[in-house]
C-alpha cells in the first residue's frame, strides 16, 4: 500500500485508472454492439453497412410504419446487438469479480500526515493532527509561522 506521504498520488492513480477503464468499457462496447449489429443484419437478410452509422439510421428507422416486417427486423437486430453487448461486458465483469477474490486486504484507517491546514478565524487547525488523533487542535496563528 502507499506510505502516508503518497496518499494522494495513490488517489489520483486509483482516479485516472477508474477514468482509463471507463473509456476501455465504451469502446469495447461500442465494438461488439457494432460488429453483433453487422452480424444479425446479415442473418435478417438486411443491409449490414447500417451498423457503421447505427446510431445514425435510427432516424431513418422512426419513419418506418412501426407494424412493419422491416421495422420489426431492424429492431430485433438492435435488440440481439445489446444483447451481446451485455454478455460480453457481464463475462467483464464476473471475471473481474473473480480476479478481486486475490487482491490482498490493506486497511485504510491510518493518519494523515499533511502540512495542509484549515483557517478560520485567527485560528488554523492542522489536519494530520485531526485525522490522527481524532479531534480539532487549533493553533494560533499568531504564535505559529507562516505557512506556505
Amino acid at each position: 500500500m502507499a506510505d502516508v506521504k503518497d496518499v494522494a498520488y495513490a488517489a489520483a492513480m486509483y482516479t485516472f485508472q477508474r477514468t482509463f477503464g471507463m473509456c476501455i468499457g465504451v469502446a469495447i462496447g461500442g465494438a461488439v454492439f457494432q460488429n453483433q449489429l453487422q452480424v444479425h443484419l446479415a442473418k435478417l437478410q438486411l443491409p449490414a453497412a447500417i451498423a457503421k452509422n447505427a446510431e445514425g439510421f435510427l432516424q431513418i428507422l422512426k419513419t418506418l410504419p412501426k407494424q412493419g416486417a422491416e421495422y420489426r427486423a431492424f429492431t430485433q437486430a438492435y435488440a440481439q446487438a445489446f444483447e451481446n453487448v451485455f454478455e460480453v461486458l457481464t463475462g467483464v465483469a464476473g471475471l473481474a469479480g473473480l480476479l478481486s477474490l486475490f487482491i490482498k486486504e490493506y486497511t485504510m484507517d491510518k493518519g494523515l500526515g499533511s502540512d495542509h491546514v484549515l483557517k478560520h478565524g485567527k485560528k488554523e487547525t492542522v489536519l494530520s493532527e485531526i485525522a490522527s488523533s481524532g479531534m480539532e487542535h487549533d493553533i494560533d496563528v499568531a504564535q505559529s509561522e507562516p505557512r506556505v
